[in-house]
Parts: C-alpha cells; structure tokens; sequence
C-alpha cells in the first residue's frame, strides 16, 4: 500500500512538473490576448479620427439650416474632437487640414444661421426709440 502511494506521489510530482510550464505559458498567453485585444480598441479608436472629415462632410456642407441642428452640432464637436487629436499628435498631416477646413466652414455656417435666424425673428428698433430709453 506505501509503495502504490509512494508511486502515485512521484507520478503526481511528475504530472506536476509537466503542467506547471504549461499552465505558465497559458498565463502569458492569456495577458497577451488581452494585450492585443486593448491595442485593437485604442487603435479602432484612432481610425475612426481618420474617418471623421469623411463622415461628417455632407452634413457641415448642408448646413445647420438643411439637417436638424442637434445632428450639426454634433458633427462639430466629432470635428473639434478630431482637430485636438491631430494637432495634438500629428500636426503636419494632410486629415488636420482637411479637418479644419471642414471645421471652419461649418463655424462659418453656423454664424451665417444665426444671424439669419436673428434677422428673421428680431424686430427694428427705432433711433428714438433708442434715445428715449437711454
């Protein structure tokens, strides 16, 4: 009975002495999938700063007054967004350009629709009106 235990320690140290690599090495394994898998998000995250001049085009050149307003705020804050990132981490590239200028003309549209919407819903006052409430 002692030498069957004595046998099945040695088999399990032996068992043991196999695994235990294995078991590492799955380790290491495991951490660099995980690796992998977070280096693909932050890079899915930067593409998608490339993407953004051609996403939003359409709707910074139709302007504030052709989509609804929320959907054009929108698109300008993904280009303020995408603006930070690329003066921030690649100021000499061809997208910052491209991103600006679509930036600057949906500012520009935007101040357009406002001073339409102000002369559209404002009313004149006269100068002696103007002096009278002085």
């Amino acid at each position: 009975m002692i030498e069957i235990l004595c046998s099945f320690e040695k088999r399990l140290g032996k068992l043991e002495e196999t695994i235990l690599p294995v078991y590492q090495e799955t380790g290491n394994l495991q951490r660099r999938q995980e690796n992998i898998d977070k280096t693909l998000e932050e890079l899915d995250h930067v593409i998608n700063y490339y993407n953004v001049s051609k996403d939003v085009e359409p709707v910074i050149r139709e302007g504030p007054n052709g989509t609804t307003l929320h959907t054009f705020l929108e698109a300008m804050a993904k280009l303020k967004d995408a603006l930070d990132y690329f003066s921030s981490n690649n100021p000499g590239s061809l997208e910052l350009e491209n991103v600006r200028s679509l930036h600057v003309a949906g500012g520009n549209a935007l101040s357009h629709e406002f001073s339409e919407l102000l002369k559209k819903h404002s009313k004149p006052v006269s100068a002696i009106e103007i002096i009278n409430s002085i």
